[in-house]
């Protein structure tokens, strides 16, 4: 049986780093968070102490594969931004660009398998590029989350200061919000309906068993422990995260109603 990605795409302040931390409290599944960026910042988890179990965790995976003598050269802002992706869905050939990026996405992709030991990987990386990019993984049986925040909750969100997470004015975070989801939507729509699933972020605060019950039907992955932990009002582990919202700081967030 072919491992799980679970791929959870939407605008930054979406929440995409919550969710994948709800899905990641599981046997068998791991969020490793945004770890596009894994190989452009050689392996070095941000915001963390250089001797934190999790800085030093995927320091480990780093050098592992660079001891495999991989190539591993990647800039994930030239590789996965935004406004590429109408290039890649007109491109009808996989070209060596695209064949070189599945590549070296499938070398870390099976390390995490190999050193979670799990069989679900939850990658909250959110960029709709990549989204359509890991489409071509056959290796993998890809899903697609494509969780979508409110646009005043996500303005409101950029107008935050003194996070770690950089800023945006009203103006900029209105246009950022429209491009971005307009791209999710289009990569949204060229997933097989059995491979993807819509989610509101409102719907995680307001009814998140309602939206566990969703995933885990849809695409067929036990979650019983980060359901368990919900209704009882118990705190879920942050896990293994390489990057994301400064949550993944915290060694566990509580959910609630």
């Amino acid at each position: 049986m072919r491992k799980k990605l679970v791929y959870v795409m939407g605008a930054g302040r979406s929440g995409t780093t919550i969710l994948g931390i709800i899905l990641g409290d599981n046997a068998g599944i791991a969020h490793v968070g945004e770890i596009n960026k894994f190989l452009t910042f050689s392996g070095k988890s941000p915001g963390r102490d250089e001797k934190s179990k999790v800085c030093m965790f995927f320091s480990d995976v780093y050098e592992e594969i660079l001891d495999e003598g991989c190539d591993i050269d990647f800039d994930y802002k030239k590789e996965e931004f935004h406004l590429h992706l109408l290039r890649f869905v007109m491109c009808k050939k996989k070209n060596k660009c695209a064949i070189k990026y599945l590549y070296k996405q499938k070398i870390v992709f099976d390390k995490l398998y190999e050193k979670l030991g799990a069989s679900v990987i939850v990658d909250s990386s959110k960029y709709s590029v990549r989204a359509f990019r890991l489409m071509n993984i056959s290796s993998y049986d890809v899903k697609l989350i494509y969780l979508k925040r409110s646009y005043l909750g996500v303005v409101k969100s950029f107008q935050k200061k003194k996070i770690e997470q950089p800023r945006k004015g009203y103006l900029s975070a209105s246009i950022y919000y429209l491009i971005v989801n307009f791209l999710a939507y289009i990569v949204f729509c060229l997933y097989d309906k059995k491979n993807r699933l819509f989610v509101r972020y409102e719907d995680i605060l307001t009814d998140p068993e309602g939206v566990l019950i969703k995933i885990k039907d849809g695409f067929d992955v036990d979650i019983s422990n980060s359901l368990e932990k919900i209704r009882e009002k118990i705190p879920l582990r942050t896990g293994y995260i390489f990057d994301g919202n400064r949550v993944r700081l915290q060694d566990d967030i509580m959910i609630s109603k």
